[in-house]
């Protein structure tokens, strides 16, 4: 095998085990997998009012507040929103078909994706169903691939209450 068809190999590996983890909620081995630099660019899934305010998804209104850009930067602060985000909900992520471009160390990715969420704190019952695309960016450190950057937008996303049978 050729560098570029192993280093495509080891990417996609890569981000598989990042939806492994962050699905399993193995929060602690997202540490191994990011750069210390990385950061997480929601901007493409908020949606903003006239002042440029976010308004949905509400949480992040209350982490980006203003005109803020909805960007998370380094590993432990990921590690951290990531964990918040995701341990009130089942998650399931799926991630298709990617289109991988690598140059020596560095990498791009752009993943279409998947995702539903199951709440499992109040209110009980709300799922929310998302399609869209992460554009990734990934670092050679030692040998071993790590996502530095990834960037998330919606294509559509729904909101629905769970019926209680």
């Amino acid at each position: 095998m050729n560098q570029g068809q192993s280093a495509t190999d080891a990417i996609r590996n890569l981000k598989g085990r990042y939806f492994r983890i962050i699905d399993t909620k193995c929060f602690d081995e997202l540490h191994d997998i990011l750069t210390e630099d990385a950061y997480f660019d929601l901007e493409g899934i908020v949606q903003r009012d006239a002042d440029g305010a976010v308004v949905v998804p509400v949480q992040l209104g209350e982490l980006f507040p203003g005109h803020q850009h909805a960007v998370v930067r380094g590993r432990a602060e990921m590690v951290a929103f990531i964990t918040g985000a995701l341990n009130s909900v089942i998650s399931i992520h799926h991630g298709f078909t990617p289109e991988i471009e690598v140059t020596g160390d560095s990498a791009t990715a752009i993943w279409p994706m998947e995702d539903v969420f199951f709440g499992i704190a109040p209110p009980h019952g709300r799922i929310r169903h998302a399609y869209g695309h992460y554009a990734d960016v990934y670092r050679r450190e030692k040998g071993v691939w790590r996502i530095a950057g990834q960037s998330l937008s919606f294509l559509h996303q729904r909101w629905f209450q769970e019926e209680e049978g």
